[in-house]
């Protein structure tokens, strides 16, 4: 899977100092008509969730959200350049 702007907006969270991971399988309601949606966003394929449902869920203890530690790992090294 490719992570576009749009999962990275979304699906991607720093909670409490680790890197956490949404599910793509969690999705929300569009909040606005296809119309109004980027080319490079397909719904069907990428899915959709608000930022307050994925915080939600980060939050939750019972959804598994964390990250790998390696990749956290990655990730921390790349953002602190």
């Amino acid at each position: 899977m490719m992570v576009t702007y749009w999962l990275y907006w979304t699906q991607v969270w720093v909670f409490q100092g680790e890197l956490h991971l949404v599910p793509l399988e969690h999705v929300s309601a569009m909040p606005f008509p296809p119309a109004e949606v980027q080319p490079s966003f397909n719904p069907n394929e990428d899915g959709f969730i608000d930022q307050q449902t994925a915080i939600n869920l980060v939050r939750d203890p019972s959804v598994s959200t964390r990250a790998d530690k390696q990749l956290e790992k990655v990730v921390f090294a790349r953002i602190a350049g």
